[in-house]
């Protein structure tokens, strides 16, 4: 499981980069996913090893990541002040990417391949 680990780190590393760039370096805070995206790619690295530990260290920050956004999103929700923006953009493809990586960690740390 660390490959499919892996391949979603480089996407939320990528999707960092391309958010602050996109957005003209106006600030450090859309490299978020990047920044969430290399420990998950270090663990991905680690679980070639240390299968089990690693892959839980990712699970939770793939949880964290997941649940981070929503801290922002739910109550422009709720307010009707959610306006659509690179920052909603990069923060929905940041949740949708984390429970990639839940979906595939989950099953996996429950069967013994991990």
């Amino acid at each position: 499981m660390h490959k499919p680990t892996m391949l979603i780190a480089v996407l939320m590393i990528v999707l960092g980069l391309a958010a602050y760039f996109m957005t003209g370096m106006a600030s450090v805070t859309a490299m978020i996913p990047t920044f969430i995206g290399v420990p998950i790619l270090l663990c991905g690295l680690l679980a070639s090893k240390a299968r089990k530990p690693a892959l839980i260290v990712a699970l939770v920050l793939g949880v964290l990541a997941a649940a981070g956004p929503l801290g922002r999103i739910v109550p422009s929700m709720l307010g009707g002040e959610l306006e659509v923006d690179a920052a909603l953009v990069t923060q929905l493809l940041m949740i949708v990417l984390s429970l990639a990586l839940i979906g595939v960690l989950i099953p996996a740390l429950r069967s013994s391949k991990a």
